[in-house]
């Protein structure tokens, strides 16, 4: 604990703090004042102050509204998109609407038994980031022949080295039921898990309640399945009793990353990457550090409905049964701040080809298509 000297300045009863007489009234001291010595724990000295995060306000990007450029005209016509992507990457987790967890983990199944899987899947015991992702649609088969599916959650559990993967399912209608996939591979070329995973009742927390520990030590989920003659794999035939078994055993102690303290490092350890998918992972990579800010540069087009042009070669009695668009290719930069992740944005949209193309509605007409240029 540091100790800060503070210099006391005493004040007679009669003067101005006294309400009798005026400061003129005070008389000097005849002799120096004593220092006081006060005691402040650094700590409490620190709550004291207002931190980065709690300052940190997120940003409007504002359109143009009266745009003067035919670039600002775009950035106007395309801002909501690029503002709903930058949102679904970047700022509902800085928001605190979906939970991202640091902690521990380890998985291992035994997928080597089932032949279109063919191997065992192991995630070694370490550092781990993971996110938990409310879901629109789930579906899984229960009971043999049997789907449920409904909205539910998901909590992606994404660790570095080796770069592996554990999904954990559950469905809102049935949360007594977790569904897990086998340790899956990310960092390379897409791989989806097997339907339907492993299951286990009444054993992990409910990621409905967006809980701030996720903790299993360790989770147990099995499945059965049937190989038939043929070598496809059906899940629990019943007019067949030879069954593979499946398990995948999960131990996870994860702690819930308060949005202020949020990284945009977590966030991409929080993702798993594919190679060339625009999946969340891969974008957030693509991120480059410029400043205090990651800066994004992108490619994208706008393409719009227009008149056709007068300089188009189409007789006038086919205008009407042909249709004319516009695609203009630009430019764009995405920001976001490292020390507040909610001051993120668009800007410095650039124009780099427009082209308008023209051609018949009706696929049956032989007539044919235009473009400028």
């Amino acid at each position: 604990m540091r100790e800060i000297t503070l210099l006391l300045t005493a004040v007679s009863a009669t003067g101005a703090l006294g309400c009798v007489g005026s400061p003129i009234d005070v008389e000097p001291p005849d002799e120096d004042l004593p220092q006081v010595v006060v005691a402040i724990d650094p700590v409490a000295r620190a709550e004291l102050r207002p931190t980065w995060a709690e300052r940190c306000e997120p940003r409007q990007t504002e359109p143009f509204g009266s745009p003067e450029t035919e670039a600002e005209r775009v950035f106007d016509a395309v801002l909501d998109r690029h503002l709903d992507e930058l949102d679904e990457q970047v700022l509902r987790f800085a928001r605190g609407d979906v939970s991202v967890y640091r902690g521990t983990a380890r998985a291992h199944d035994d997928g080597g038994a089932l032949p279109f899987w063919a191997r065992d899947g192991e995630l070694p015991s370490g550092d781990v980031m993971a996110v938990a992702f409310p879901m629109r649609s789930l579906s899984f088969e229960d009971e043999p022949f049997r789907w449920t599916s409904g909205s539910g959650h998901l909590l992606r559990i994404v660790g570095d080295e080796p770069a592996r993967l554990v999904d954990v399912y559950q469905l809102d209608d049935d949360l007594s039921a977790t569904w897990v996939s086998p340790v899956l591979r990310h960092g390379g070329a897409y791989e989806s898990a097997p339907t339907p995973p492993a299951k286990c009742l009444s054993c992990a927390p409910r990621l409905v309640d967006m809980p701030d520990r996720f903790s299993v030590d360790p989770l147990v989920a099995t499945r059965s399945y049937h190989v038939h003659p043929d070598g496809t794999l059906r899940h629990e035939d019943l007019n067949v009793h030879e069954y593979v078994d499946f398990t995948i055993e999960l131990t996870a102690q994860l702690e819930r990353v308060p949005p202020a303290a949020l990284t945009f490092d977590d966030l991409v350890r929080a993702h798993p990457s594919w190679d060339n998918t625009e999946t969340t992972g891969d974008v957030l990579r693509e991120f480059l550090p410029r400043g205090d800010e990651m800066v994004r540069v992108s490619m994208s087009w706008l393409v719009e409905d227009v008149a056709i042009p007068d300089e188009a070669p189409i007789a006038d009695e086919d205008r009407e049964i042909y249709r004319c668009s516009r695609s203009t290719e630009y430019e764009i930069e995405t920001f976001v701040a490292q020390q507040c992740l909610l001051d993120a944005g668009v800007r410095d949209l650039q124009i780099l080809e427009r082209r308008t193309c023209c051609g018949p509605l009706c696929t049956a007409c032989e007539l044919p298509e235009w473009c400028d240029g």
